[in-house]
């Protein structure tokens, strides 16, 4: 029987193919995200010199990805959350589930985080999670790059979303919490991690906690 192709395979090499076959560009400016980390830490209460060692969390060259795969993982996004919406999958999912997941408090999920592999086969979605925190980590990293040799590569658009970010967490936080009744708008959000092994406690004890936004 012939395998049947898939929606998402690429039939064609990309140009985002090519630079990273190609581009050898070092574009990290280490000391940009340094100087970010210890002023987060700074700011959440921490001594500068309680910085955790994190450069290995950091590459020094990017890795680019093709539009089309972009908007591919866009839909496969919003496929899923349309899915999710549906009232017979609901029935069906909560057929097997706990009685206790059929009470439903209003929030539809903040920072939900979808991972994907990438590959000639266009992205696989492997997880769905709801602790998308390396997006902080990612949006440090993306603000401490130089150009790389294409530099069409860093949109406007990117520079926006950049930008944007916290006001935009902040905001996604703030509709989960009125989609629960709260009619105030909450001073400080609290990001709590609880490590599985309790012998990483003592290495993220210094990670901060919070994230706030003063009040307009």
């Amino acid at each position: 029987m012939q395998d049947e192709p898939q929606e998402n395979q690429r039939t064609t090499k990309t140009h985002a193919d090519q630079l990273n076959r190609q581009c050898y560009c070092i574009t990290l400016d280490r000391k940009a995200l340094t100087d970010s980390l210890q002023k987060q830490f700074s700011d959440a209460g921490n001594e500068s010199s309680s910085v955790p060692e994190l450069h290995h969390l950091f590459s020094n060259t990017p890795v680019f990805v093709p539009q089309a795969d972009i908007a591919t993982m866009e839909r496969i996004v919003q496929a899923i959350e349309s899915a999710a919406e549906l009232p017979s999958y609901r029935e069906r999912a909560l057929s097997w589930a706990p009685d206790i997941a059929g009470f439903d408090p209003g929030p539809i999920g903040a920072f939900m985080g979808y991972d994907f592999h990438l590959g000639e086969n266009g992205p696989q979605l492997i997880e769905i999670n709801t602790n998308a925190g390396g997006a902080f980590l990612n949006t440090v990293l993306a603000r401490a790059q130089h150009r790389c040799c294409d530099p069409s590569q860093q949109t406007a658009g990117t520079n926006r979303a950049l930008d944007g970010f916290e006001d935009a967490v902040f905001a996604m936080f703030q509709q989960e919490w009125q989609r629960q009744g709260g009619d105030s708008t909450p001073g400080c959000l609290a990001i709590v991690t609880i490590p599985q092994n309790p012998s990483l406690c003592s290495r993220n004890s210094n990670w901060p906690s919070s994230y706030s936004r003063p009040e307009a």
